[in-house]
């Protein structure tokens, strides 16, 4: 990338950053970047963090026993006793898969940010599209969960009492018990997983499948917050040293709650110095995928003797529609040269519509070049994946 190119990079952040230090009322040049950077996010989207519990509700660790692996078995030694499922696979796979979906469904219109994790920014552009299918996911899990609920009396607990009765079976043949002491074996197995079942009222009550919003901690107010704890442990010690009345165990309780909000804000601090630019976080993974888009659909082209066909067609209107998506931070040159493809697109077939787009696609690949190794740079735990609207 050229340093023309560089520097055009950066001057898209700095507009953006002057823009908004002046909303506060502040220069640019006299805040703090990254407190600058986070309320630029944050009037521009909020964090989400998905919310999932309960499948973990019908799932227990299966006993050595049950197995069939007497106690001294080799085999203990190396191999682990794995999971025993107390309903049917067919739900717990129903509801791993919608948790799945919404964390997908969620990547895809969101940003992961140094410092928000677990929560991810969701920009405005993408908050309606994201909170309508988050909302068909939450009615399928919602249905699923019904179906259990309206089943589970009649059908799902005389199942697992029938199941784990034929395991008990098999174990017991394989542990070489016979005669009462199967009998007695397989009551046992088929007892404790019945007493493992969750009550009806717990299923109903904590398998959920929701979001939370999050609310970021600014560098300013992380350091009035260490300063009110340092003042409360002063105030504590005081209090202390005055009444020396205090039990033994409360005060120990007291102390290792300071000590223990201590060490979290001074973590929120640490995070806070690696999160060197969070808009430019933002800005870089946008520009970085469609970096890659860009050089997938050339590549597809190059591999169709240059046409414009098939999956290189729908990835370039992809690239138009994940691009308006998720442009929160009003990319414009980056956004003036998507609108030259979604022009050609609509245009006539045609070797200089196929001309076009590949030279347009070449200059979004320049242009969003370094960003695409700024991306791979920091390489951060990161589960985005950019939506691809029209790909296959």
């Amino acid at each position: 990338m050229s340093s023309v190119q560089v520097s055009e990079a950066g001057d898209v952040l700095e507009r953006l950053r002057a823009e908004h230090a002046a909303k506060l009322g502040v220069s640019a040049d006299q805040v703090d970047l990254v407190r600058v950077d986070l309320d630029v996010l944050l009037s521009l989207g909020t964090l989400i963090d998905l919310d999932v519990r309960g499948i973990s509700l019908f799932s227990r660790r299966a006993t050595w026993e049950e197995l069939g692996i007497p106690r001294e078995a080799a085999r203990r030694t190396r191999f682990t006793r794995g999971v025993k499922n107390l309903i049917s696979k067919e739900y717990i796979a129903g509801f791993r898969s919608l948790e799945t979906r919404a964390r997908r469904w969620l990547d895809d219109h969101s940003f992961d940010v140094t410092g928000c994790r677990p929560f991810r920014f969701v920009p405005y552009t993408a908050y309606e599209r994201w909170r309508e299918g988050h909302e068909k996911l939450t009615r399928e899990w919602e249905a699923l969960k019904a179906r259990l609920l309206s089943e589970y009396e009649a059908c799902v607990v005389p199942t697992l009492e029938e199941d784990f009765t034929k395991i008990a079976v098999e174990a017991a043949r394989a542990l070489g018990l016979s005669g009462r002491a199967r009998e007695q074996f397989a009551a046992q197995v088929v007892e404790r997983a019945r007493l493992a079942m969750p009550s009806y009222d717990a299923i109903a009550a904590g398998l959920s499948l929701d979001y939370r919003a999050g609310l970021l901690l600014s560098r300013v107010r992380i350091e009035e917050e260490v300063l009110a704890a340092t003042r409360l442990e002063a105030e504590r010690q005081e209090a202390v040293a005055r009444a020396r009345a205090v039990e033994a165990e409360a005060s120990h309780k007291e102390r290792l709650l300071a000590e223990m909000r201590k060490a979290e804000l001074e973590h929120y601090r640490e995070q806070l110095k690696e999160m060197a630019s969070p808009m430019g976080e933002v800005f870089h993974q946008l520009r970085a995928q469609m970096f890659e888009d860009a050089t997938a659909v050339l590549e597809t082209m190059q591999n169709n003797e240059g046409k414009l066909i098939g999956p290189a067609a729908r990835r370039a209107g992809g690239m138009v529609e994940t691009f308006r998506l998720l442009n929160a931070l009003d990319d414009k040159e980056l956004e003036g040269l998507l609108k030259r493809i979604e022009t050609r697109l609509s245009g006539p077939a045609g070797d200089e519509r196929t001309g076009q787009v590949e030279k347009t696609m070449r200059e979004i690949a320049r242009l969003t070049h370094r960003s695409a190794e700024e991306v791979r740079r920091l390489a951060a735990p990161s589960r985005w994946g950019a939506l691809r609207l029209g790909a296959d």
